[in-house]
């Protein structure tokens, strides 16, 4: 059986350079490894396949025989890695932090250890019965956030 260590360092070693980072791997007790990547230009079907049969040639079927998936990590996915927060600069996501209320805002930055969010909040106007919408920034550290993931629209 291939451990987690022997897959992940295989799979970092093809994905070195590359435009590609890896967003999750899985390896079960019955041979079974799950490889989710993504790119900061997206991952389509033939980046999938190519890396598979990269690796499947690293790790070698004929010493062991193994299933293995490649494929994206997908859209509309929590982000785990930080190439996903990169990726996403710009568009649209949804933020449950771990205090207060799930809210919509756009990911204006991310630096490694703080997102900045900007968010649209209706604010009291003096003077004025109907609340305004204003436009602010909000930074969040990464262990603020129980899950962020990015917006489909249609």
């Amino acid at each position: 059986m291939r451990t987690k260590e022997e897959v992940l360092s295989a799979v970092n070693q093809l994905i070195d350079g590359k435009e590609i980072f890896l967003v999750d791997l899985k390896v079960s007790t019955s041979s079974v490894i799950e490889v989710y990547i993504d790119g900061l230009k997206g991952v389509n079907v033939e980046k999938c396949i190519q890396v598979s049969r990269e690796l499947e040639a690293l790790l070698d079927r004929e010493k062991e025989d193994f299933e293995l998936t490649v494929g994206s990590a997908g859209i509309g996915v929590p982000f785990k890695v930080d190439g996903q927060f990169y990726k996403n600069i710009g568009s649209e996501v949804d933020v449950k932090p771990v205090v207060g209320a799930p809210f919509k805002a756009v990911l204006k930055d991310f630096d490694g250890e703080n997102v900045t969010l900007q968010v649209e909040e209706k604010v009291a106007v003096e003077g004025k019965k109907k609340r305004e919408i204003m436009v602010k920034e909000r930074v969040l550290a990464r262990n603020e956030i129980k899950q962020i993931k990015d917006i489909i629209k249609f």
